[in-house]
């Protein structure tokens, strides 16, 4: 064989493998896992601004990258997780708390869930000392509570704003409640404010959402730090990427947006799960 002939074999095995590289990258990110960085505070103090995370997507159905459908099997999100999903008007990610599912009745109070189809969401102060120094830092205008919807399974952290008036105990909550019982309540959609449901403009009142069909209801965790379902709408499914599930990588600074600056690695993250 001669070197010309060497030399076009050894070029044809470096395409093979190039692309056989890119076809096993693709097959994951597009059916497996997808890498995501955390941009901002809006799900603070379960997520923190630079934390790596991956989405899962075997376990959820698979969405065709081109179609942009989910097939054969169309997922359901679940009440109390996190998914990453795609919002269509501002053209970027974002991660959120899925709250309600299609066709749930949702009652909000400032920067609060009430009710799930009339069932109470449960919320009490949480006055544990935070993890850390950064989270301590964050928190300095924040309150802390522990949520538990009726419709999911697990109990997670929420902050809301220093001066949020919600009732602190279960006996004075139940008063909200029997307000949201009586009927004084507004409908989401016969709101004249251009902000939709604004926490702050309607702080006083109970807020009652009905989810769409093949639609979700989401929010941060650092609630008056989130802009969310609260202002922008409803998420459809389609949109919706996959269930985030495990802080892969953790870093204080970044290089450019998105490789982090192992100098200042958070050990303390990593495979942490969500």
């Amino acid at each position: 064989m001669s070197r010309k002939e060497r030399t076009k074999k050894q070029f044809k095995e470096l395409i093979k493998q190039i692309l056989s590289t890119l076809a096993l990258f693709l097959v994951i990110r597009w059916f497996l896992f997808e890498p995501f960085v955390i941009p901002s505070g809006s799900m603070y103090p379960g997520l923190w601004v630079h934390d790596f995370i991956y989405v899962s997507k075997w376990d959820t159905g698979i969405k065709w990258p081109v179609a942009n459908k989910w097939w054969p099997i169309v997922p359901k999100p679940q009440a109390g997780s996190v998914w990453v999903f795609w919002h269509k008007d501002k053209s970027i990610y974002m991660i959120k708390r899925v709250i309600g599912e299609p066709g749930d009745e949702i009652s909000l109070y400032g920067n609060h869930v009430v009710a799930i189809n009339g069932e109470p969401v449960v919320a009490q102060r949480d006055f544990s000392q935070a993890e850390s120094d950064h989270l301590r830092g964050k928190q300095q205008d924040s309150l802390a509570w522990a949520e538990v919807l009726p419709n999911a399974k697990a109990t997670y952290s929420v902050w809301t704003d220093s001066g949020d008036e919600f009732p602190k105990n279960t006996n004075e909550q139940s008063k909200v409640r029997t307000r949201l019982e009586a009927g004084e309540v507004l409908i989401w959609n016969e709101l004249s404010s251009p902000q939709r449901y604004s926490p702050w403009l309607y702080k006083d009142k109970i807020i009652k959402v009905v989810v769409p069909e093949k639609s979700y209801f989401l929010m941060g965790d650092h609630r008056h730090k989130s802009l969310d379902s609260r202002f922008w709408g409803f998420v459809h499914i389609d949109e919706m990427k996959g269930p985030a599930r495990r802080i892969w990588l953790s870093c204080d600074e970044l290089i450019g947006k998105t490789l982090c600056d192992f100098r200042t690695l958070r050990p303390s993250r990593l495979m942490k799960g969500i």
